[in-house]
């Protein structure tokens, strides 16, 4: 692979999954975050978590998200967006393997396998703010 397809090829996976971040946290917004807040909790009601952390977690989710995706888009603190957003995935895999909704587990395990590449692969994060406009990784 020469050197501009590796770097085209992270752009493209870090768009992706940046665009998808935010757009998980848009139709929040646009549908109302208490109640996807609202509806997380009743989810999570028959799981040993505690309600109250069920609700704070459920508040803060979409705002987090679209943080992170718009980070992730724009190429800005790539790497701590990565890592925490790795972690992210990680809390929600929890929570969902409490609920036993292993598809869903699935899907989340293939949005820690992307973070993992992005931090594995950051020196290819030419394209971005990062490597653009403050001459790092």
């Amino acid at each position: 692979m020469k050197m501009s397809d590796q770097f085209l090829a992270y752009l493209l996976l870090r768009l992706t999954i940046g665009i998808n971040f935010s757009f998980h946290a848009i139709s929040r917004f646009a549908k109302g975050v208490g109640a996807f807040r609202d509806k997380m909790v009743a989810d999570f009601s028959q799981t040993p978590l505690p309600g109250f952390a069920v609700y704070v977690f459920g508040t803060a989710l979409s705002y987090i998200e679209l943080i992170l995706g718009l980070l992730l888009t724009i190429g800005l603190f790539t790497r701590v967006s990565a890592f925490v957003a790795g972690v992210l995935m990680m809390a929600l895999t929890v929570g969902t393997s409490f609920q036993q909704k292993w598809d869903v587990v699935a899907s989340q395990l293939i949005y820690s396998i992307i973070f993992f590449i992005l931090i594995w692969a950051h020196q290819s994060n030419y394209y971005s703010v990062d490597r653009m406009m403050l001459g790092r990784d």
